[in-house]
């Protein structure tokens, strides 16, 4: 089980890995994303993902069901969707910007599906860094009891 870092201080230097932590959905145990941004000053930092792996970036998630693939949720188009595949447990999507490559971002943002099923929406999440796929750094508080409408888009400044 990877070490947590409970840790909120703004670093000088970015993350290579980067992963949405999702400890709930809404209701039950799915989980459901249309879309997630990386953001440094209001830019998108992924690339537009047609598979887990776009140049150096790759994506992965702790689960997917066969039609929802993780990359689904980086692939620019809000009809496709990333889904847990209804496994129990806290849940992540994650990214490698790749060997010597690092981020500090500044935003994120997760789009809920368009098909809207409010219930496998997050209900609880939190972004965190790490440089070794190992000890992750919080590097925000938890959004906590969230609800969503149709399509809507939380963004998150860090």
């Amino acid at each position: 089980m990877p070490r947590v870092i409970n840790v909120r201080k703004r670093r000088t230097s970015g993350y290579r890995y980067h992963r949405v932590y999702i400890a709930s959905a809404v209701s039950g145990n799915e989980i459901n994303v249309a879309e997630i941004k990386l953001m440094i000053g209001g830019v998108d930092q992924l690339p537009t993902m047609s598979s887990e792996t776009s140049g150096s970036v790759t994506v992965s998630a702790s689960s997917e069901h066969a039609t929802d693939q993780e990359w689904k949720a980086a692939d620019d188009n809000a009809g496709t969707n990333w889904d847990n595949n209804s496994v129990a447990g806290a849940a992540w999507w994650k990214v490698d910007w790749g060997a010597g490559n690092t981020k500090q971002l500044t935003s994120y943002s997760v789009q809920a599906n368009n098909i809207f099923l409010g219930n496998i929406c997050p209900g609880s999440l939190k972004l965190q860094g790490s440089n070794d796929n190992s000890i992750w750094t919080d590097l925000e508080s938890a959004h906590t009891g969230l609800s969503w409408t149709s399509g809507e888009t939380k963004t998150y400044t860090l």
